[in-house]
């Protein structure tokens, strides 16, 4: 039976606790994107859309809108499979410590949020749907590392708030930059390793 995003919600809630709107959001969008990336196959089937603050499930957006901070979720957590949990789990690590905001602006720069929102202006709202084969397309191709069990002080240290608003590190990399570094390299160590053990495809 296919899990659906609200099972997939309640599992993100269950295990990391509750959030901001925007995190849970970011976090099922980017376990959505990781899921196609590394076995081929979606996490649920309700469509994820461009909105002007990034990806956003409307399945979801329809029954948390008005809220700022998600404790709980009617779903079915138990629904996943052990290949599912793997995929979220290694997502947690890779994406947890950042905030909502910091996950809508890695999303900005990004090209499956890019294109889906292509003519339109920086705050127009839209709904355009970001497909199974862009998010697939843009993130299979990050499977070259292997897993590492220091990602999340590495990713929050990557990324830092400047006293000015703007993004940077010690090295002062731009958001865009760290953004590609994000999908393309580091992100494929939280998986590979887990993956290849399950027998799951890395293509």
């Amino acid at each position: 039976m296919q899990t659906t995003a609200h099972d997939i919600a309640s599992y993100v809630l269950q295990s990391l606790g509750p959030m901001r709107s925007m995190k849970l959001q970011k976090i099922i969008y980017y376990g959505q994107a990781w899921s196609l990336a590394w076995s081929g196959n979606p996490l649920f089937a309700e469509p994820i859309q461009a909105w002007k603050d990034g990806p956003i499930t409307r399945a979801l957006w329809n029954r948390h809108k008005g809220l700022d901070v998600i404790r709980k979720w009617n779903g079915n957590p138990d629904a996943l499979s052990i290949e599912q949990k793997t995929v979220l789990n290694r997502v947690f690590a890779f994406y947890g410590r950042l905030s909502g905001n910091d996950l809508s602006t890695l999303t900005h720069a990004e090209k499956p949020w890019i294109d889906a929102r292509r003519g339109l202006q920086k705050h127009e709202p839209g709904t355009q749907e970001i497909s199974h084969e862009a998010m697939r397309e843009y993130y299979r191709d990050a499977n070259l590392l292997v897993n590492s069990g220091d990602l999340q002080e590495m990713v929050s240290n990557l990324v830092r708030k400047l006293p000015s608003g703007e993004w940077g590190t010690n090295l002062k990399p731009s958001l865009a930059l760290y953004s590609g570094y994000a999908a393309w390299v580091l992100a494929p160590m939280i998986c590979k390793q887990a993956a290849q053990s399950r027998g799951v495809p890395n293509g």
